[in-house]
C-alpha cells in the first residue's frame, strides 16, 4: 500500500508556493529534504504546528505576516491509496521536532509519561473524593489567613517542616492536625497570617531587645495575674473576651440567662462572687481587671509599645498584643507561633478541616498502594532519561522530586537539573538558570529531551503520527548529532510514525539516507519564480561520483576540476605539473587560455584510473579551450538560475573566479602577468591598496564578494561541500552578472 502525502500551499509564513505529492510505500515511507537555509525549513514546519482540531482545523492562519494581502491556502492531507478519498491532517496526526522551542515546557510533556496510563487514572479516580473537600478547606484558610489559595498550601506545608514540591504533604498536615481543640488557640482569633509574620515583624520579634522586654513584662504578667481575683493564666483577659464574644453570638444574656463570676482567690480583702446579667457589664468588668493589670506593668508595657511603633507592620503587631501576654510568650518562638496560628484556623468554629481529614483517611491506604506502585514500575520516564544520559554528552543530570505524585491533583513534574561540577558536587539548577550556562549546542540536547517526551506520549497512546523534524540537529557537535541520527533511526522502525525529516546540514541529510531514508525519498528544495519545487536527489549518496560518473555534461567537467586538484595536491604535491594544468583552469594564470579540454581530461584519466575507458569514450570536442567552455557553460547555468545542481554551481564560481582575476590583474600588472600571480584574496588586497582611493566602492564590494565565494566555495569545498550547496543559486547567478560588468564591460570574459 502507498499512501500520499499531499501539500499545497501558497502565502505559508513566506512561501509563495509549494506544491508536492510525497509517495510514501510502506517500505520506505520516511522522507528527507535537503532546503537551503532561507528557502522553506521553517516555514514549512510551523505550516504543519497550525493544523488545527478536527473540531477546529483552521483555528490558526499560517498567512504571510508581512504582506498580509498575498493570496493563502493551507492543504495539507493524507491520500490513502489510488482512487480513495483524502482525508486532511489536523493537529493530534502531527508532531513537529523543532530545533528549539519557544514555549518550553518540559514539566508538563514529562508528567505525560512519568507515570503509566493506567495508575494515572487510577489514582485520578481515587483522589477524586478529596478533591471537594481540598477546594472547601481552601478556601476557608484563604479567608482566615488572608494568603491566595496557593500560598496557604505551601505556607502551610513549610510551616509544619514538610517539602512543599511534595503537594501530598498538605494532606498529611490536615490529617496530623484536625480534631484540635479550639480553646487552646483562641488567642489567635482573629489574627491574619502577614499580621505577624511579615519581614519587618519578625525582624522585631527574633531581636534580642525584643525579646528581654518580653519576658520582662511576661513575669510582672504572671504575677499580677495571681492577684486578679478573677484572671488566672488560663483564662486570661483575651479568652475572657473570646467568652463573652461567644455568649453574644448566642443570645445567651438575651434568653435572661446570667454568668456568675466567682473569684478564684479566697481571703480578706478579696472580691466576692459576682452575678453578670449583659454584655456590658461583662465587657466592663473585664477592660477593668485589665486596665488594673496594665496600670501596675505600666512600664514594662510602654518599653513594648515604644518599640514596636517603628513603621506599619510593626504597629498592627503592637495593637494585636496590646493585652495579649499569651501570644507575646508564644512568639519567644516563632516557628512555633506559626504552627499553632494554622491550628487555630484549623480548629475553629465552622473549619471544613475534619471534612477532609476524614476523606483523606478513607483513601490513604489506596493512594499509598497506587504511590508504590508508581514508584517500583518501570516507566517510559526511565527508559527516556537513562537513554538520553548515555547517548548524549551533557554537563546535566534530569530528576524529577515528585515522582510518584507528579499527577496528584494535576500538578505537573517538579523537575530539577543537576549539574556537575569537576569535583563531583552536584547543584540543583532550573531550566531558566540552565539557559544562562549551557551552550548552544546543550541547549539543543536538552530540547531534544523535551521532544523525547513528546515522541514516547505518542508510543505510549499509539497514536500514528506524521513527525517533522526541523533541523533538529543543527549547531550539535558530531556525538550529539550522531545521537539525534540513532533516535530517528529508532522512530523510523516504529510503524506509528512517518518521518519528514527537513535539513540544511549536508552532512546530517546524507546520514540520515544512510541509515533512515532511501535515496530514492530523498529530495533538494529549490525556489524558482513561481515557489519552491522539489528535486530529486539521488546524487546524494556521492556527488563526487555523480559528476565524475557524468563528464559529458560541461558543468561535471568543470566541477571535477577542484576535486582532482585537491587529490592531486595530496598525492603528487602541489609542485607537480598535473597539479598545475588544473589549476591554471581554475585560476587566471599565463596559459589559462592556452588549455584545452583534452588537457584536463588527460589529468583526469591519471587521477581517477578507474574512469579511465569512461572517459575515452566521452563525445566531447577536446580541442575546446576550457576557458570558452567555462565562459558558455557560466552564461547558460546564469540564465536559468532556478534548481542549480551542485555541479553547475561550481562551475559558475569557477568562471566568477577567473573573470574577476582577469579583471584585477589587467588592472593591476597590464601584460605582464607573474609566473605565480598572488591567489585571489590577495589579488583584491593589492588592487584595494592601488586602486582603493578611486572610490568605486561597487567594484571594491563585488570582488570583496568573489574573494569570500571563492575561498568558501572551490578550495575548502573540495570535499566538504556543503556551504556551495547552502549557496542559493540566484545569488550565485547575480554575482556572475556583477564581475561581467566590472569596468562596466564584460571583465575580458
Amino acid at each position: 500500500m502507498t499512501e500520499t502525502l499531499r501539500i499545497d500551499l501558497e502565502g505559508c509564513y513566506g512561501i509563495r508556493s509549494f506544491r508536492a505529492d510525497l509517495e510514501l510505500p510502506s517500505k520506505r515511507r520516511h522522507v528527507a529534504i535537503y532546503a537551503p537555509n532561507g528557502t522553506m525549513k521553517t516555514s514549512l514546519a510551523r505550516t504543519f504546528e497550525d493544523l488545527g482540531p478536527r473540531e477546529d482545523p483552521d483555528r490558526t492562519r499560517s498567512g504571510d505576516r508581512v504582506f498580509s494581502s498575498t493570496p493563502y491556502k493551507r492543504l495539507i492531507e493524507c491520500v490513502p491509496d489510488v482512487g480513495q478519498t483524502s482525508r486532511p491532517l489536523y493537529s493530534d496526526d502531527v508532531l513537529v521536532l523543532r530545533p528549539r522551542e519557544d514555549n518550553l515546557d518540559m514539566a508538563e510533556a514529562a508528567s505525560k509519561i512519568l507515570v503509566s496510563e493506567d495508575l494515572r487514572r487510577e489514582r485520578s479516580a481515587v483522589y477524586e473524593a478529596v478533591a471537594s473537600p481540598k477546594d472547601a478547606l481552601l478556601k476557608w484558610l484563604e479567608g482566615k489567613s488572608a494568603l491566595a489559595a496557593k500560598a496557604v498550601k505551601e505556607k502551610m506545608i513549610e510551616d509544619f517542616d514538610g517539602d512543599a514540591k511534595k503537594v501530598e504533604q498538605f494532606l498529611e498536615v490536615i490529617d496530623n492536625n484536625s480534631g484540635l481543640d479550639w480553646g487552646y488557640f483562641a488567642h489567635y482569633e482573629g489574627i491574619k497570617y502577614n499580621d505577624i509574620f511579615n519581614a519587618k515583624a519578625l525582624a522585631v520579634i527574633k531581636s534580642d531587645e525584643f525579646r528581654n522586654l518580653a519576658d520582662k513584662y511576661i513575669e510582672k504578667y504572671r504575677r499580677l495575674v495571681e492577684k486578679s481575683p478573677y484572671f488566672t493564666m488560663d483564662f486570661d483577659h483575651e479568652r475572657a473576651t473570646t467568652a463573652k464574644k461567644r455568649l453574644a453570638a448566642t443570645n445567651f444574656f438575651k434568653a435572661g440567662h446570667y454568668v456568675t463570676l466567682v473569684p478564684g482567690k479566697a481571703g480578706p480583702g478579696k472580691a466576692g462572687p459576682q452575678e453578670i446579667y449583659d454584655e456590658k457589664s461583662f465587657q466592663k468588668t473585664i477592660e477593668s481587671e485589665l486596665e488594673s493589670i496594665n496600670k501596675e506593668a505600666g512600664f514594662e508595657w510602654d518599653q513594648i509599645n515604644d518599640f514596636l511603633s517603628k513603621n506599619a507592620e510593626t504597629q498592627r503587631l503592637r495593637r494585636i498584643l496590646a493585652g495579649n501576654a499569651k501570644l507575646l510568650e508564644d512568639l519567644k518562638y516563632p516557628e512555633e507561633a506559626r504552627r499553632s496560628l494554622w491550628k487555630s484556623y484549623l480548629s475553629a468554629e465552622g473549619s471544613p478541616c475534619e471534612d477532609l481529614a476524614s476523606a483523606y483517611r478513607a483513601c490513604k491506604d489506596e493512594l499509598a498502594d497506587i504511590d508504590r506502585r508508581a514508584a517500583e514500575e518501570g516507566t517510559l520516564w526511565d527508559d527516556v532519561v537513562d537513554q538520553f544520559n548515555k547517548r548524549f554528552k551533557m554537563p546535566v543530570e534530569l530528576r524529577v522530586a515528585n515522582r510518584s505524585h507528579a499527577l496528584l491533583n494535576g500538578e505537573v513534574a517538579a523537575l530539577e537539573f543537576l549539574f556537575g561540577s569537576v569535583d563531583g558536587q552536584k547543584v540543583p539548577l532550573t531550566l531558566a538558570e540552565l539557559d544562562t550556562i549551557l551552550s548552544e549546542g546543550e541547549k539543543r540536547a536538552l530540547y531534544m529531551l523535551y521532544g523525547l517526551f513528546k515522541i514516547n506520549k505518542r508510543i505510549t497512546d499509539n497514536k500514528k503520527t506524521l513527525v517533522i523534524v526541523d533541523d533538529i540537529a543543527d549547531s550539535f557537535d558530531y556525538k550529539n548529532k550522531h545521537a539525534i541520527i540513532q533516535y530517528l533511526h529508532e522512530m523510523a522502525g516504529k510503524d506509528i510514525f512517518t518521518l519528514l525529516i527537513l535539513t540544511h546540514n549536508f552532512d546530517f541529510f546524507r546520514n540520515v539516507n544512510l541509515r533512515i531514508v532511501d535515496y530514492r525519498q530523498c529530495y533538494y528544495a529549490v525556489k524558482d519564480g513561481n515557489g519552491i519545487k522539489l528535486k530529486d536527489a539521488q546524487w546524494v549518496r556521492g556527488p563526487l561520483d555523480d559528476i565524475i560518473g557524468n563528464l559529458s555534461k560541461p558543468a561535471n567537467l568543470i566541477a571535477a576540476i577542484p576535486f582532482a586538484r585537491n587529490i592531486r595536491g595530496h598525492t603528487d604535491g602541489t609542485d607537480d605539473g598535473k597539479y598545475g594544468v588544473l589549476s591554471s583552469a581554475l585560476h587566471h594564470r599565463a596559459d589559462t587560455n592556452s588549455i584545452t579540454v583534452g588537457d584536463i581530461l588527460a589529468v583526469l584519466k591519471k587521477i581517477f584510473p578507474k574512469k579511465k575507458d569512461a572517459i575515452g569514450r566521452l563525445k566531447i570536442n577536446t580541442s575546446r579551450t576550457m576557458a570558452e567552455l567555462v565562459s558558455c557553460e557560466a552564461q547558460r547555468i546564469a540564465a536559468n538560475p532556478c534548481g542549480m545542481l551542485l555541479a553547475e554551481k561550481i562551475a559558475l564560481s569557477v568562471y566568477t573566479r577567473v573573470a574577476a582575476e582577469r579583471f584585477m590583474s589587467k588592472k593591476i600588472y597590464g601584460e605582464d602577468l607573474p609566473d605565480r600571480p598572488p591567489s585571489t584574496c590577495k589579488l583584491v588586497k593589492e588592487y584595494r591598496e592601488k586602486f582603493g582611493s578611486e572610490g568605486d566602492a561597487k567594484t571594491l564590494d563585488t570582488l570583496d564578494r568573489v574573494c569570500l565565494a571563492s575561498s568558501e566555495v572551490i578550495h575548502i569545498n573540495s570535499f566538504m561541500y556543503e556551504p556551495i550547496l547552502d549557496m542559493p543559486g540566484d545569488s550565485l547567478a547575480e554575482l556572475y552578472r556583477a564581475v561581467r560588468g566590472l569596468g562596466g564591460e564584460a571583465g575580458g570574459a
